[in-house]
């Protein structure tokens, strides 16, 4: 399935639709694509460990400086937003299976010709020779350490008959080329050759098979038989409802006239229960912030499925917060806004002392630096320059994984956990929980691969970059629209 969210729908029409005096049901596992190599590879034998992501990108920036060191120098400037970048373009060759040497004969056979008297051209071969370089580089590490990566994986599981074999796939997504939560050349070819598999379903609906996903699953799956499906009459309350609602100036006025129609229709008597009722929108965001403040101030409970982004959660901030302090030099913007947040704890001040610091660094000009500090003689100057003496390391070069210790034992020993009686308490522990997971794994992985010394704005971005690409499911209510 594509989503999650969608696993969830589809787990509840599948036990609702089950007879009340069955006591015990079989129900499918649900995953998503890119779940699919990982859930085939778990009853296959293999003592290999699996490279994280983290790994793999530690790996690849050794693999692209391997290749600098060599003369094939890339012609921009490498930074770590763009290693992942490289990362993402290595995969999506190896999962539409072309190999190292497949690119460099297609690309370097298209721009070569023109690369004398075309400085674009020219520009491009450097850059498709030093990608083939760092690739094969990366691929020789990767088999150094003896790790699996997805594509070693799905090479495993073609390769080796399971003892207890996945019998029955059924895939209700299309092709990655049309669909962005489709599946990959590579994923359709290890569906058609991982041994042991007796069947394999593809549901599509009329629209999508009358359009090129019909030519492409003819290309991808030879052979394939076409059945058309009729559903049976649903029972129970009756068909879902469709609410077409006039135009609406923005999307919290959308989503209010969605709460006036579900109390209406929950007075009227419509509907027996609030979580019959469904708000389905195409693109998540932001009506997943919206939909929570707006459907709660209109009295209606909700639940989500849809992950937000990790990035906007408190905590995320309160990280934020930290590396703006280092970064400016504890000037005293960011070093006041960290004295006040409420994510940290420091004893022996209160919120008025550190406004009088405030207001003393303004009229003291200061702009930063911890040997500055040594002028102000209050509690809250005092605390400052304890937590300057803590993070001013950072300042100097050394290699992530040092600099992640460092950051991760000022958030572990500062931090102020919100009380048991407080009904953000879970969230923000479970958001703590996600962002110093993915401290330690950034420190563990480079740790392990990669010592070269860095600036800690590097490792802010690398940090960043992390947190902004991964999503964050808040357990939003067990009943409600």
């Amino acid at each position: 399935v594509p989503t999650r969210a969608a696993a969830a729908h589809l787990l509840r029409s599948i036990e609702d639709r089950q007879p009340a005096s069955i006591n015990a049901r079989l129900l499918p596992d649900f995953i998503t694509p890119d779940e699919l190599p990982e859930r085939l590879a778990e009853r296959v034998r293999h003592d290999a460990p699996t490279l994280t992501a983290a790994e793999r990108e530690a790996l690849l920036g050794v693999a692209c400086r391997a290749a600098i060191a060599e003369g094939e120098d890339p012609p921009f400037r490498l930074r770590p937003g763009l290693v992942a970048e490289i990362l993402r373009f290595y995969d999506t060759l190896r999962r539409n299976q072309k190999d190292v040497d497949a690119f460099e004969r297609l690309a370097l056979g298209v721009l070569e010709p023109g690369a004398a008297d075309d400085r674009g051209a020219e520009r491009l071969v450097r850059q498709t020779r030093f990608l083939v370089s760092a690739f094969r580089h990366f691929e020789q590490q990767c088999a150094e350490v003896g790790g699996f990566d997805e594509h070693a994986i799905r090479r495993h599981v073609r390769e080796t008959a399971a003892a207890r074999p996945w019998r029955h796939v059924i895939v209700a997504v299309g092709d990655r080329s049309l669909d962005p939560n489709g599946l990959f050349r590579a994923d359709w070819d290890l569906l058609a050759r991982v041994p042991g598999l007796e069947r394999l379903d593809v549901v599509a609906t009329d629209n999508t098979v009358a359009g090129a996903f019909h030519e492409r699953i003819r290309d991808l799956l030879p052979g394939i038989d076409e059945v058309r499906f009729e559903s049976e009459p649903r029972g129970g309350e009756g068909g879902p409802v469709l609410l077409v609602t006039a135009s609406a100036r923005d999307r919290e006025e959308e989503v209010a006239g969605f709460a006036r129609w579900v109390r209406h229709a929950i007075r009227a008597g419509d509907v027996s229960a609030l979580d019959r009722m469904a708000l389905v929108v195409r693109q998540p965001l932001p009506y997943v912030y919206v939909a929570r403040e707006v459907l709660r101030s209109g009295g209606v409970p909700c639940q989500m499925f849809d992950a937000l982004p990790l990035g906007a959660e408190p905590y995320a901030a309160a990280l934020d917060l930290v590396v703006s302090c280092v970064s400016a030099n504890f000037a005293r913007g960011p070093a006041i806004a960290l004295l006040h947040s409420p994510h940290f704890l420091f004893e022996g001040i209160s919120a008025r002392d550190v406004t009088a610091l405030d207001r003393a660094l303004s009229a003291a000009g200061y702009l930063g630096d911890v040997a500055a500090l040594e002028q102000f003689t209050s509690p809250a100057a005092a605390v400052l320059r304890s937590v300057a003496a803590e993070l001013l390391p950072l300042r100097d070069e050394a290699p992530l994984a040092a600099h992640l210790e460092r950051l991760f034992t000022f958030l572990t020993t500062h931090e102020s956990v919100p009380g048991p009686e407080d009904p953000l308490r879970e969230r923000q522990l479970r958001a703590r929980g996600a962002i110093l997971g993915t401290l330690a794994t950034l420190r563990d992985a480079y740790a392990r691969f990669d010592s070269t010394p860095m600036d800690f704005d590097t490792v802010a971005a690398i940090v960043r970059r992390w947190i902004e690409g991964q999503t964050f499911a808040p357990r939003t209510g067990e009943s409600g629209v």
